[in-house]
C-alpha cells in the first residue's frame, strides 16, 4: 500500500537517497528544501513532489505542513534530514568580535540548522501523522564524540532526548520515533571544500570495514526503520558508521580542521569558530597511568526504589565505587602522558591533576 513520505533536505545527499528509495517502493514522496533549482531537479529525476521552504523558520514549516495536509491528508513517514554544519557557511565576524559573541553565533547557527528544522517540521505535522506512522531524525557521529567546535555535535545530540520524549508522547498511537546517526558518508554536501585525500583516508581508516559510508547505507537503515517490520523499535539512536565508534575521531595533529592541533597554548588553531576549543591529545599505549574503578555490590537500606522495582518490593542494590590506580595497561582516550594526571573514565579529555571525577 502506498504511503505518504515527507523528507526534509530531500534535494541532495542522504535525503535524496531516502526519497529515491521510497519512490521505488511506490510511495508518494514529498521533498522539502530551501533551493528551488536543486529541489525541482531532484523531484523531476526521482518523480517526487517538491515544496520549497526553509523549515528553520516557523512560518515556512507551517506553510509546508499545510500544503502537505491539503494535498495528501496525512503523513505516514517523516524523515527530518535537513541540516548540516552551518559553521562552514557562516561569515567570519569582525576581528574585534568577542569570544562570547563568536561562540554565540556558532551555536545559534547550528541549533537553527539542525534542531529547529527538525522540531518545527515535526510539530507542524504532528496532528497530520497517521496512526502507526514513522518519524526519523538525522543525527551524527559527532553527537557522541564531538565536532571540534562543540556547536555542531551539540546540536545533533539535542535531537536524541527530543526523539525519546516524542516517542513516549506518540507511542500510544503506534507511532515510532528513532534517530539515525551516520558516520563519514560520501556523496553529500556536508564537507563542502574542506575534504582532502588525507582526511578521507583517515576517516575511512577509522571504520572497521575500512570503507566510507554511502548515502544508500543510511537510506537502507531508514527504510527498515520506517517499515512495518520495525514497529517495536522506537526511541533508539542507530549508528551507521562502519564501526568507527567507539574509536578515536582523528589522529593527533590531523584533526578535521585546517591548521595544527595543540601547541603550548592548549587551543586548536583554525577557522574563527574553532577558537577556544580545548585540544584533546591522544597518547600511545603505556603513556601515563590510568584510573580504573572497582565496584563492590552492597545492600543498602530501602530508600527510593529504582525504576525497575515497585515500591515496597524488597531492598535495592546499590554499587559503591572505589577509585584505584591500576598498573598501566591501555590508557583511556586522552590520558595525560606523564605521572600525576588522571582522566575521567571514557570522557576522552585531558583533565587537571586534581580532577578526580569517577562518574561522567
Amino acid at each position: 500500500m502506498s504511503r505518504v513520505v515527507v523528507v526534509s533536505g530531500g534535494g541532495t545527499g542522504i535525503g535524496r537517497a531516502v526519497a529515491a528509495s521510497c519512490v521505488k517502493d511506490g510511495d508518494a514522496v514529498v521533498i522539502i528544501g530551501r533551493r528551488p533549482e536543486v529541489l525541482a531537479s531532484t523531484a523531476a529525476e526521482i518523480d517526487a513532489h517538491a515544496i520549497v521552504a526553509d523549515v528553520g523558520e516557523v512560518a515556512e514549516a507551517e506553510r509546508a505542513a499545510t500544503e502537505v495536509a491539503k494535498r495528501f491528508g496525512h503523513v505516514d513517514v517523516l524523515v527530518n534530514n535537513a541540516g548540516g554544519n552551518a559553521l562552514l557557511a557562516l561569515t567570519d565576524p569582525a576581528p574585534a568580535t568577542s569570544p562570547v559573541a563568536r561562540a554565540s553565533a556558532a551555536w545559534l547557527a547550528n541549533l537553527r540548522s539542525n534542531v529547529l528544522t527538525a522540531v518545527h517540521l515535526t510539530e507542524a505535522l504532528r496532528d497530520v501523522l497517521a496512526d502507526n506512522a514513522r518519524v526519523v531524525l538525522l543525527s551524527s557521529i559527532a553527537a557522541f564524540r564531538g565536532s571540534g567546535s562543540g556547536s555542531y555535535g551539540g546540536s545533533k545530540a539535542a535531537l536524541h532526548p527530543y526523539a525519546i520524549d516524542l516517542a513516549a508522547a506518540l507511542g500510544p498511537r503506534g507511532i515510532t520515533v528513532n534517530v539515525v546517526a551516520p558516520g563519514y558518508t560520501t556523496d553529500t554536501e556536508f564537507f563542502g571544500a574542506t575534504m582532502t585525500d588525507q582526511r578521507h583516508d583517515l576517516l575511512v581508516g577509522q571504520a572497521l570495514n575500512k570503507r566510507a559510508g554511502h548515502t544508500d547505507d543510511v537510506a537502507a537503515t531508514i527504510r527498515w526503520l520506517t517499515s512495518p517490520d520495525a514497529g517495536h523499535v522506537t526511541a533508539q539512536i542507530i549508528q551507521v558508521n562502519g564501526g568507527a565508534l567507539p574509536g578515536v575521531d582523528e589522529a593527533a595533529g590531523q584533526g578535521p580542521w585546517p591548521g595544527p592541533r595543540g601547541g603550548g597554548s592548549g587551543f586548536v588553531t583554525g577557522p574563527w569558530w574553532r577558537v577556544g576549543v580545548r585540544d584533546r591529545p591522544l597518547v600511545a599505549a603505556g603513556q601515563g597511568p590510568t584510573t580504573t574503578t572497582a565496584r563492590t555490590a552492597t545492600t543498602a537500606p530501602a530508600r527510593r526504589p529504582t525504576h525497575r522495582a515497585a515500591a515496597g518490593q524488597g531492598p535495592t542494590t546499590t554499587t559503591a565505587r572505589t577509585a584505584t590506580t591500576a598498573p598501566a595497561r591501555r590508557p583511556t582516550l586522552g590520558a595525560a602522558a606523564g605521572p600525576g594526571s588522571t582522566t575521567a573514565p571514557g570522557c576522552g579529555r585531558l583533565e587537571l591533576p586534581e580532577c578526580r571525577r569517577s562518574r561522567c
